[in-house]
């Protein structure tokens, strides 16, 4: 979501406080010789990721937190919760309870399915962008500083191992 609604750093003066690091007219041609082949998501691709994300975000943020509120209202206030059960028993039947069930039953399927769908079409620019680049990924090239910071915990390691080793032959 952050690059979606966070500032573009290609384009005149897009990036945050006006800052560009490359324009639009030299990304074009870049994109077109580099990438080509490479088939990215539409305008409205983009807005459909992005609305599907934020609506099944806001469905789990919403249950989590309410689940969270009813275990402490349970735990802190036994007998509000009593009572706040007994309210919603009393208020709703049979049908009500499977209106609700039907209704997620719905919404979860109408949430997932375009985010599969927008996984499936991201796997499927990865392995374009990876044939656009002959699969060559300087990325997985371990440099110096990594080395560095391994060979930094070996000795943590191994002292947890002899540790660990020590007190199981006892």
């Amino acid at each position: 979501m952050i690059g979606d609604f966070g500032p573009s750093q290609v384009g005149q003066g897009a990036g945050g406080g006006g800052v560009t690091i490359i324009t639009t007219e030299d990304w074009n041609p870049l994109t077109s010789l580099c990438l080509s082949g490479v088939n990215y998501l539409s305008p409205t691709e983009q807005k459909v990721l992005s609305g599907f994300g934020t609506a099944g975000s806001a469905v789990v943020t919403t249950y989590g937190l309410l689940s969270l509120l009813w275990f402490i209202t349970t735990r802190r206030f036994p007998e509000t919760a009593k009572s706040i059960r007994s309210r919603i028993s009393l208020a709703s039947n049979a049908v009500r309870k499977q209106l609700v069930i039907a209704g997620f039953s719905i919404v979860i399927p109408l949430l997932t399915i375009p985010e599969f769908w927008g996984v499936l079409r991201l796997r499927g620019i990865q392995k374009g962008l990876a044939d656009a680049t002959n699969d060559v990924y300087v990325d997985n090239q371990w440099t110096f500083g990594q080395v560095v910071a391994v060979m930094i915990f070996v000795p943590v390691f191994t002292e947890v191992g002899y540790v660990w080793l020590k007190d199981r032959l006892k």
